[in-house]
């Protein structure tokens, strides 16, 4: 080997072992945002980044572009099936709600429960103020209105049923299933409207919706308050996927209840 080889190779030697290309472990980070594209606030116990939030809900909300902004990043729920993955409008931690947009979402078959959206997070559901338009029903019903809502703007809304329009009627949660057998209907789809269940929302109401209830056990939330009050993120560990305080002075996370006071 010529000496100028043996120069050359001690030169990318040095260059590797300098302090800039040495590989270090992962640290973690406390930057948790706190909102995506359409600035919907995400508070505790949601997270849209790895380790942030409750592991209750991890993989439940996600931020990526959607089809609905044009390419623009939306906040997503990810429901069961993942090809019909849903906006979320607002999130109301005093109610434990959130509101998910289904304007642009096929109706759902009767064969399915409303619960089985959600059947991989056992802290979500549908809540019991929803209400929903029965589409493609056997009988008719005086239940064709609701609030403004009529059988004729749903059919508008979903082609599939335009050119027969058959029955339709209106249920609220509790009457859903009886309603579906009693009418014979085939299809369902939950109906947004603004009243004093659906606080917080501003701007145009025209859209379908479907409200959600969350349940966080009270010693997380304290926990988490008393990590936020001391200048931290809730978060957790992934392996482990035991609960968090994550600080940015702080090489490793503490405890969620010790907060960052000992840094």
């Amino acid at each position: 080997m010529s000496n100028s080889m043996v120069v050359r190779i001690w030169l990318v030697v040095l260059v590797v072992l300098q302090p800039g290309f040495l590989v270090r472990p992962a640290m973690p980070s406390s930057s948790c945002r706190s909102s995506c594209g359409n600035n919907v606030h995400i508070p505790y116990p949601f997270g849209i980044d790895p380790g942030c939030g409750s592991p209750a809900f991890f993989n439940l909300l996600a931020c990526m572009k959607s089809e609905v902004t044009a390419g623009e990043e939306d906040l997503l729920i990810l429901v069961n099936p993942p090809s019909q993955n849903r906006r979320v409008l607002w999130i109301d931690n005093t109610s434990e709600t959130m509101l998910v947009d289904w304007s642009t979402s096929c109706p759902i078959s009767t064969s399915q429960s409303p619960d089985a959206i959600f059947s991989d997070f056992p802290n979500i559901r549908p809540s019991s103020h929803n209400v929903f338009a029965l589409l493609n029903c056997t009988f008719n019903s005086s239940n064709h209105q609701y609030n403004g809502r009529t059988c004729d703007q749903m059919y508008r809304l979903f082609v599939i049923f335009k050119r027969f329009k058959p029955p339709c009627l209106f249920a609220e949660s509790k009457h859903l299933r009886s309603s579906i057998a009693a009418f014979g209907c085939t299809h369902y789809v939950p109906v947004y409207h603004p009243s004093k269940d659906y606080s917080g929302v501003t701007g145009d109401l025209s859209f379908l919706g479907l409200k959600v209830e969350y349940q966080v056990p009270p010693e997380e939330t304290r926990n988490c308050a008393q990590c936020e009050s001391s200048g931290g993120v809730c978060g957790f560990n992934q392996q482990t996927l035991v609960e968090t305080c994550l600080c940015n002075s702080n090489i490793n996370p503490t405890p969620i209840a010790a907060g960052c006071g000992g840094e």
